[in-house]
Order: C-alpha cells, then sequence, then structure tokens
C-alpha cells in the first residue's frame, strides 16, 4: 500500500507535530514500515515519540529511526521491578 486508506488519515498526512508509538516492533517488518509511517504523518519539524522495552532487536530499531530521522536522543528508564517475581512468569 502507498497510504492511509482511511480519508480522515489522508487528510493529516504531513500535519502532525507529533506521533507516538509505543512497543509496537515485534518483528522485521514492523521495524521497517513504524517508522517510514510516522515520518509520513509529522510535518517538517514534527516529534516522533517511540517507547520501547528493548526486547527486541533494539540496535537494528536504533540504526531504522537514525537512517529514517535527522535528530534520535534515546533516554533509558528504568522499568520498575514487580513487587512478586512471578507475577513475571
Amino acid at each position: 500500500r502507498k497510504g492511509p486508506q482511511d480519508p480522515a488519515l489522508r487528510e493529516i498526512l504531513g500535519q502532525c507535530s507529533l506521533v507516538v508509538a509505543s512497543d509496537v516492533l515485534y518483528d522485521q517488518d514492523h521495524l521497517g514500515s513504524v517508522p517510514p509511517t510516522a515520518r509520513k504523518f509529522l510535518e517538517e519539524e514534527g516529534m516522533f515519540l517511540l517507547g520501547d522495552p528493548q526486547r527486541y532487536r533494539f540496535p537494528s530499531a536504533l540504526q531504522k529511526l537514525q537512517e529514517e530521522f535527522e535528530s534520535v536522543q534515546v533516554i533509558h528508564i528504568p522499568f520498575p521491578k514487580p513487587q512478586n517475581e512471578k507475577e513475571w512468569e
């Protein structure tokens, strides 16, 4: 597909000051489509904010973001540990 099928989405292409995505990089296809899709919606000086738990190919994702965007900043936020470790099993 060359662009969004929904006419309402087509209307806002290139007009967003901020695009936010969180925990969306599940496989290689997402890595190849999420950054360019965000770029299509952003205005020239817009910001793409991506929250990622660094569990899937973070170095590859970072490289892809650096190819797609002029400025990339990484901020590491520690993830709180559960009170009961069994919650994570």
